[in-house]
Parts: structure tokens; C-alpha cells; sequence
């Protein structure tokens, strides 16, 4: 099954875009229409998240996100094999001054994301930056053999250290140990064990959130940084990579992790339909005991 998946992927990711789209339409109609793929989770999400809106208005964000599911796949599986120039032209990025300072001053960097928009884009695109540092990024391993190893050499052919999810700290402590700067980027909305996150209130729910963003800004003293991601039109991004926390050693336990989850939670709420709703974020209750002023602080900043 490895192989045939292997192959297949391949002739999908070879295809042009006008049938990468014509797939994802299909897709959606599969999906949405006849599956009615992990619909309660998606629906439920959004009601619990937006308690403001309407269910006509929750139908909506509904629909353009099993779309944008089907978007994202398909681009995921293209995207095994775009060539530089076309990773370029999908997703434009905009660095801010403090980014490129950071760089040049030889410093560690913290680069933060969601799910939201294509983030296998994003991880093609922060390796083909003139301006940069060693960027480490963060997979899950596939039971397939034969599929893990070819999606690792293609997300990793532009040069992305890729470590998998228990070998990130030995990585980044070699990396260290070397002296060689470096951006490692965090998808930072995976649902942690309930007794390992940190709580706090995300999207109008009890939430808990890894730690793991704000110990290694603290452990390698490195700024930390948010990749805005917005879709101009269909199969375009644009990544505008702004300042989250640039002292960590300054903050508190726990108000680095409440910052950057409050930037997430905003662009979710500017374009709710580009986040992964299907995704079982909200599936652990708070451990009882635990107590209710570690959600107290709130985060008033803005993405912009």
C-alpha cells in the first residue's frame, strides 16, 4: 500500500493546477455532500467558538472550509513537487525588521503557526528565504515506511532540517551545541495531554496549549515570531512574519504561550474558514484542582 500511495501521490502532484482544483472540487463534494467528514466535530467547533453567530452563519464558515479542506490537500499533494519558482509566486512573504535583525545578528529565532492556511507552503517558503538562518521543522512520522520517506525528502528538499516530533530537543540542542543559528518552527495548536498544557481560554473555551514555544525561547534566550498567513485569492497566500515576544527572559511563565495563542486566535476570527476545524482540538476537560487563575491573564494585542 506504501508504493501504490507513493505513486499515486506523485501522478496527482504532477498534474497541473486547473486539475489540482477540478480534484478539489470533487473533493469537496465527496467530503461535505456525501461523507459528511467529521461533520458534528466541524459544526460543534464552530458553535462553541462563535456563540455569537447564527446557525446560518455557522453553515457558511462550514461550507467554504470543507472547500478550503479540499484546497488544502490537493495543494499539499502538489506542493511535494513545485519547483522553487512556484513556491514563490503560491506564497509571498514580508518580513518585519526585527526578523531580519535577528538574522543578522546570528540569534535563534522562534518562528510560531496554526493550521490555518497551507502550512506545507509555509515550510517550503521560510527554506527558500535569501534571509535566513537553519530552519527546523517539526513532522509527525507515518506508519508507511515508504510514505514517510518520500514526504520527508520532499518537504525537505530546499533545504528544511525536518525532525520528528520526540527528536526536535536533541535537534535543537545539536544545533546549539554547534553554534549554528536557527528558526524552528511550531505548529502550536496540537491538542497536548491534560495534564501537560498549559489552560487558557482559546476561541470562548477552556483550552490546553503546549508549553513547548516559550522553553525553548527561554532555554536558547531566542525571540519568538508569528507567521500570519492570508489568502489573497484561491491557491495564493501571502506570509507576513511579525513580532510575538523579542525578550522572552522577561515573561512570566505561561504569558508567552497566552501571547502567541491570542495572535492565532484573532486571525482565526478575521478568516475562520482557512483554520482546520476538523480537527478534534477541544477533546480533554481541564484536570480537576487545577486552578482557575492560570486562564486570568488576557492578551489585549493585536496581529497588526
Amino acid at each position: 500500500m506504501g508504493q501504490i500511495g507513493v505513486f499515486f501521490l506523485k501522478l496527482i502532484s504532477h498534474s497541473p493546477f486547473w486539475v489540482i482544483y477540478l480534484l478539489s472540487d470533487l473533493f469537496y463534494l465527496i467530503l461535505f455532500k456525501l461523507l459528511g467528514y467529521r461533520k458534528e466535530v466541524v459544526y460543534t467547533n464552530l458553535r462553541n467558538s462563535f456563540p455569537e453567530k447564527s446557525e446560518k452563519e455557522i453553515d457558511d464558515i462550514a461550507k467554504k472550509f470543507y472547500r478550503f479542506l479540499g484546497d488544502l490537500t490537493l495543494e499539499g499533494i502538489k506542493a511535494l513537487t513545485m519547483s522553487k519558482e512556484e513556491v514563490e509566486k503560491r506564497m509571498t512573504v514580508d518580513l518585519c525588521p526585527e526578523y531580519i535583525e535577528t538574522i543578522k545578528n546570528n540569534r535563534h529565532a522562534i518562528l510560531l503557526m496554526g493550521h490555518y492556511g497551507n502550512w506545507e507552503y509555509v515550510n517550503l517558503r521560510i527554506a527558500l528565504l535569501k534571509e535566513r538562518q537553519v530552519f527546523v521543522g517539526v513532522y509527525k512520522k507515518l506508519a508507511s515506511k515508504a510514505m514517510d520517506q518520500f514526504l520527508h525528502s520532499a518537504r525537505g528538499r530546499y533545504g528544511t532540517d525536518l525532525a520528528e516530533m520526540k527528536q526536535v530537543s536533541k535537534r535543537v540542542a545539536e544545533h546549539a551545541k554547534n553554534g549554528t543559528p536557527m528558526a524552528i518552527g511550531l505548529v502550536t495548536d496540537q491538542a497536548p495531554s491534560k495534564e501537560r498544557g498549559y489552560w487558557m481560554n482559546f476561541l470562548n473555551q477552556d483550552t490546553p496549549v503546549f508549553l513547548g514555544a516559550e522553553r525553548y525561547a527561554n532555554r536558547l534566550n531566542a525571540p519568538l515570531f508569528f507567521a500570519r498567513i492570508e489568502q489573497p485569492k484561491r491557491g495564493y497566500y501571502h506570509m507576513s512574519i511579525v513580532p510575538s515576544v523579542l525578550e522572552p527572559k522577561e515573561m512570566e511563565q505561561g504569558e508567552i504561550t497566552e501571547i502567541h495563542t491570542k495572535y492565532l486566535e484573532q486571525t482565526i476570527q478575521q478568516r475562520p474558514d482557512l483554520w482546520l476545524w476538523s480537527h478534534k482540538r477541544w477533546k480533554h476537560k481541564r484536570p480537576e484542582g487545577l486552578p482557575s487563575e492560570q486562564i486570568s491573564r488576557r492578551y489585549p494585542g493585536k496581529t497588526s
